[in-house]
């Protein structure tokens, strides 16, 4: 027998098996999980309640699992957005969710409700994912997942309206702070700044007059929207104001325009569009000033309210919820509260009556007018030089004595 020849044999097998490993392993590395799906997942009940899934890879995900990886790195391989494109400008981010892993699944879970009717595009990039578990891309192989959808609007009549915009006035400062807009029912969330904006006397609309957010500011019941006019527009000193300035002009008019378009939380427009007409007046670098307000007392056993006016108007949600009473134990009095004569009236009413004896209105410092000054400073302070504090307290007090009639 030539053992020469067998051994060379067997070495030969040995080198072609292991060449065939190696392709193997390299193969496996390269492979893209089977081309994962991408797709959004509703529920039967609530079809807005849904969430965005890409999944069903040929191997554990468990070393994901155990990254503690921020919202920003789990974006940047699997995110969605509001629209039928990417965007391409970071002025457009991805919405805001949680990510879990759930076995071979990855989700994402938004903050608030999908909007019906609302178009959505969601992204999945395989190679930064391969990049991060430690896989390497096949090179010319897609990786990039994209799809869209859109959620059914309900069959309905639209009833949804708007109640109120804050501040009332209709002479408001050139520098403004921000508007509150309330609704009538939930509305939807992720669109509005194309449906909300500001119109000149001449018909033409303010170029960027608010301050754009990633997360509009709504309340927890989706009703108030809080729209800030941009700082960098008000504030004198910073760059934006000296190029661009205020966005409002003293002496000039203008209209606070909510298009009927914006729809509530079943995808339905507004029943119309609604129309703030304001003139504008200068500017207010003054903080509010207590020692100025004027103070009506109740008497002893009765239920007649205590009024407080102010020589200005304040901020509605503020002086709602930064005034209170409290008796002379420093215990919090119960009552009901009403704002009237366009923020520039507090009353209070009690759900018991008076009882004889001193009090105090405990008002926060934080407490604003329509510029945004409050209490404590003046909001718009020359950031070139040190703006004086007009105090470090979080709260005063203003006492007032309940009188036997």
């Amino acid at each position: 027998m030539n053992f020469n020849l067998l051994f060379d044999l067997l070495f030969r097998v040995k080198i072609v098996s292991l060449i065939l490993f190696l392709i193997w392993v390299a193969a496996s590395n390269c492979q893209l999980i089977a081309q994962p799906k991408l797709i959004f997942n509703t529920h039967t009940d609530h079809p807005y309640y849904g969430s965005v899934e890409v999944g069903e890879f040929d191997f554990p995900l468990d070393r994901l699992q155990s990254t503690n990886l921020s919202s920003r790195q789990w974006q940047e391989f699997f995110s969605v957005y509001t629209g039928k494109e990417i965007p391409l400008d970071s002025k457009h981010p991805p919405i805001m969710g949680s990510y879990s892993v759930d076995g071979k699944i990855i989700r994402f879970q938004p903050r608030f409700p999908f909007v019906a009717g609302l178009v959505y595009t969601a992204r999945f990039d395989g190679t930064r994912f391969n990049s991060l578990i430690g896989k390497q891309s096949q090179p010319g192989q897609s990786t990039t997942k994209v799809v869209t959808h859109t959620f059914p609007k309900k069959e309905s009549i639209a009833t949804t309206f708007i109640e109120n915009v804050y501040p009332s006035t209709n002479s408001i400062p050139e520098n403004l702070l921000k508007f509150y807009i309330h609704f009538s029912a939930p509305m939807s969330r992720g669109n509005v700044v194309q449906f909300v904006y500001l119109v000149d006397e001449s018909g033409q609309k303010v170029k960027q007059p608010f301050l754009e957010l990633d997360q509009e500011l709504w309340d927890s019941a989706s009703k108030r929207l809080t729209i800030f006019f941009d700082p960098g527009r008000i504030k004198r000193g910073l760059r934006q104001h000296e190029e661009m300035g205020l966005a409002l002009k003293p002496g000039a008019s203008y209209r606070l325009t909510i298009d009927r378009e914006l729809q509530d939380a079943d995808g339905n427009p507004l029943t119309k569009s609604y129309i703030k007409q304001f003139s504008v007046i200068e500017a207010d670098r003054k903080s509010p000033n207590p020692e100025n307000w004027k103070i009506v007392t109740p008497g002893a056993k009765s239920f007649e309210p205590i009024i407080v006016s102010f020589p200005e108007p304040l901020d509605h949600a503020l002086v709602g919820r930064l005034l209170s009473i409290r008796n002379g134990g420093d215990e919090l009095v119960d009552g009901t509260i009403q704002i009237s004569k366009q923020e520039t009236r507090w009353s209070f009413k009690p759900i018991n009556y008076w009882d004889a004896g001193n009090y105090v209105i405990h008002v926060k410092t934080t407490l604003e007018d329509l510029a945004g000054n409050n209490l404590k400073s003046v909001f718009d302070v020359d950031v070139t030089r040190k703006g004086d504090q007009l105090t470090d307290r979080e709260a005063i007090t203003i006492p007032f004595r309940v009188r036997a009639k």
